[in-house]
């Protein structure tokens, strides 16, 4: 069951078709990504994250709860048509100057959807308690309750996160290198309280953006974990499918001074060490100088990687091959060495 099925049948279903209508046809048009598809995305999301149950119990979600948040679904991107910087607080601020241009009937539901729409921010621009928790707009109410935009805004805020998939950037031009296009859907299950983010990783440098992506939808639902509990919604991890990645390392094509190269950088190392291999393989990755070292009955084995010079994706690449062999135990530390001075913006990938 659908948020929308739930008011289908009530006065609020012809105002928010109007807005839906609007949406398309006006409002968001112009937006790329954060266009009408994302935003029909998003209420799809929404459903996907609340079950059934709790959709239709009215002790969690009034009726006009659920109008707020779908009317803010669809206004909540507003701002970015004159801003991309905290376009969030520039929705807030179109929406309250200027409720009748969206068909909203006063300034208290105009209010109540900015504060919702507000919410989508990051939590230091705007934090989730800032929204009112008891909120009450009469004639719009069909519990008898106040309504929760603490709740709301929190629903908003993970929903629109999850928004990840190919189907945004799908088509969108200067959307071609996002890592979008290789994350297939992005799966709520509220049985187990998980999100997962289901990708198709082909080299280690699209793992690595898919790691950081996954680390920032876990901080964001930790964000509004508590708020999202007084609905019931018991979300407390992220997981990413594949929940490992192996692909090839190959190192830089030999040139003429690359053998010398590593071989210069094993003879400074070796006295640190018992024992040092240079280009072994582990685990389909080449590795350029194997170091182990025996204390005390403890083997200790390190991972060097030679190259000439480095860039960001060979950088990723590197990173990524490091820590899933650290993740599988074959080896206990990595390190990457150039002959050439590596850029600022690069060294602090590695």
């Amino acid at each position: 069951m659908r948020f929308r099925e739930i008011i289908e049948h009530t006065v609020l279903w012809a105002r928010f078709q109007l807005t839906i209508d609007e949406a398309q046809n006006n409002w968001l048009r112009s937006l790329g990504k954060n266009d009408f598809l994302h935003s029909k995305n998003v209420e799809m999301i929404l459903d996907r994250l609340v079950p059934d149950h709790i959709k239709t119990d009215q002790n969690i979600f009034d009726h006009g709860e659920i109008f707020i948040l779908l009317e803010a679904i669809y206004l909540h991107d507003i701002g970015r048509l004159q801003s991309n910087l905290h376009h969030e607080m520039e929705s807030y601020e179109i929406i309250k100057n200027n409720y009748s241009k969206f068909h909203l009937q006063n300034l208290f539901e105009a209010d109540a959807i900015s504060q919702v729409c507000a919410a989508h921010a990051d939590e230091a621009i705007w934090p989730i308690k800032k929204c009112e928790k008891n909120y009450g707009i009469s004639n719009l109410t069909s519990s008898g309750r106040t309504f929760n935009l603490q709740k709301l805004g929190a629903l908003l805020r993970i929903a629109d996160e999850l928004d990840n998939s190919f189907i945004r950037v799908n088509g969108l031009r200067g959307e071609e290198g996002s890592i979008r296009h290789i994350i297939r859907d992005v799966n709520p299950i509220p049985s187990k309280g998980i999100v997962e983010i289901q990708a198709h990783p082909i080299t280690w440098e699209d793992w690595i953006i898919l790691l950081k992506i996954k680390d920032y939808t876990q901080k964001r639902i930790r964000e509004v974990q508590s708020y999202l509990e007084e609905s019931k919604l018991e979300y407390y991890q992220v997981w990413l499918r594949p929940n490992n990645f192996q692909a090839p390392l190959n190192l830089p094509q030999p040139i003429s001074n690359y053998h010398d190269l590593i071989e210069s950088v094993a003879n400074l190392i070796a006295p640190r060490f018992t024992s040092v291999e240079m280009l072994e393989n582990i685990n389909n990755c080449e590795i350029s100088i194997l170091c182990k070292d025996i204390k005390f009955g403890i083997t200790t084995i390190t991972a060097i990687l030679v190259t000439p010079n480095l860039d960001k994706s060979t950088a990723y690449e590197f990173r990524g091959a490091l820590t899933y062999l650290r993740d599988q135990h074959k080896i206990h530390t990595g390190m990457v060495v150039v002959e050439q001075q590596a850029q600022e913006d690069v060294k602090h990938i590695i």
